[in-house]
């Protein structure tokens, strides 16, 4: 393998797609990116943005539907490919959401079978855990869980078909919830952990000394979009096959839905949120309802309420996890890196702020 390796990158536009560029290209790296025709001037000004010389950051005019994926031929031999593609729309349809994530990493990994791949990437997520209570570990996903929703359903088949098909050596990332960076919060979407930013912003108005109890909805793993994208470069192209193939991206910490929204409510000054509740009141209908002032808030009248907070559905019935998620191997690889995942309170101020600066941006 050469000094400065050749890098195959799928989702390389999109929002950890981005970072992750950033970080190989600042490894050395040179990438060639998989993007969409009418998604090029991204590329572009992904380029320009980092200074980078357009010979080192090369895109390549394709799309993981098509069988070969790139519409001319690719005559490459990268020592790594990155495949980030996905969809991770939460509302998407389960059978769009299935040949995306599934029948798209198929495809990905038959071309880097065909062009002679050295070791192939790709990144996950925790939500091939489903409905596993437990623990979580950082190795084969397959341990009997169900799946209360498609993209858990497609982030756990994408696993098992590299896991069971590579035809080279292989390692996969699994992060949490991706938020915004750990300096300032920047962001370009708000889902997943985000869905509690609301609560939290309603929450400012009860006097700082009063407690709110809510149920205990499970666990909500974060990863800052910057720390996860260096993790990944650094583990993807520095960590030696004695690492193992599969690695966590959260923080250590057992981050449960009450200390997320618990520091949020901190950090704004509101009241002091504690799990007090029984689990069966944990419903999110229940919870949103005694939020809002709008009990009963069920089936229909449940998402109108969702909705009016900016929080789909599909992204509720999504979240949280009941096990726990093993952190191993992901902090062993990163040793004297200087490569660190936060807990979420470590961040919360800069999160705020740029859920804050989304918002002033949706509204302009």
């Amino acid at each position: 393998m050469s000094d400065a390796p050749i890098c195959f990158v799928t989702g390389g536009t999109g929002f950890l797609g981005r970072y992750v560029i950033a970080e190989l290209l600042q490894r050395g790296a040179t990438i060639h990116a998989l993007v969409r025709p009418q998604s090029a001037s991204r590329l572009t000004k992904i380029a320009d943005a980092l200074g980078v010389d357009r010979e080192r950051l090369v895109a390549v005019p394709g799309d993981i539907s098509r069988k070969d994926l790139t519409l001319e031929r690719y005559t490459g031999i990268p020592d790594h490919l990155f495949h980030l593609a996905a969809i991770y729309d939460m509302d998407a349809d389960p059978e769009e959401m299935a040949e995306a994530n599934v029948q798209g990493t198929r495809r990905v990994l038959a071309f880097a079978a065909s062009h002679g791949v050295g070791t192939f990437h790709m990144v996950s997520s925790v939500a091939a855990a489903g409905d596993l209570a437990g623990v979580f570990p950082e190795a084969d996903p397959r341990h009997g869980q169900g799946f209360p929703h498609a993209y858990h359903r497609s982030k756990f088949d994408s696993e098992v078909l590299v896991r069971d098909t590579a035809a080279m050596p292989f390692k996969i990332y699994r992060p949490g919830a991706v938020v915004g960076t750990v300096a300032t919060g920047a962001t370009d979407k708000l889902d997943g952990v985000y869905a509690l930013f609301p609560f939290a912003a309603a929450l400012r108005g009860l006097p700082s000394y009063s407690v709110v109890p809510v149920p205990e909805l499970g666990r909500l793993p974060t990863v800052p979009v910057d720390r996860c994208a260096a993790a990944i470069a650094e583990i993807g192209l520095n960590a030696d096959a004695s690492a193992g193939d599969t690695f966590g991206l959260y923080a250590t910490e057992d981050e449960r839905v009450h200390d997320v929204l618990a520091a949020l409510s901190e950090h704004v000054g509101g009241p002091r949120v504690v799990a007090a509740l029984p689990e069966a009141s944990g419903s999110v209908g229940f919870w949103v309802g005694q939020a809002l002032g709008r009990l009963p808030v069920i089936g229909g009248v449940r998402d109108k309420a969702l909705n009016a907070i900016g929080v789909p559905a599909g992204l509720v019935d999504a979240a949280p996890f009941r096990c726990r998620f093993e952190t191993s191997r992901t902090r062993a690889a990163l040793a004297g890196t200087g490569i660190e995942i936060p807990p979420f309170r470590d961040y919360v101020g800069a999160l705020w702020d740029g859920w804050l600066e989304m918002k002033r941006a949706e509204k302009a």
